[in-house]
């Protein structure tokens, strides 16, 4: 009985820690595309300057 509560907690434990590294890698990934809208929202932001005179 004690090797079969084992076994499910090893089984449970190993299904958690699937999930969490999937949510960290879709955390990276909105990391990255927000990281290149930032990038984009800045370059945007310097043209619009120069365009008026800004900067």
């Amino acid at each position: 009985m004690l090797k079969a509560e084992l076994s499910e907690m090893r089984l449970q434990n190993a299904k958690e820690f699937g999930e969490i590294k999937e949510q960290m890698k879709d955390m990276g990934d909105s990391n990255d595309f927000l990281k290149d809208d930032t990038w984009h929202i800045k370059k945007d932001i310097l043209r619009i300057k120069k365009t008026m005179g800004m900067s």
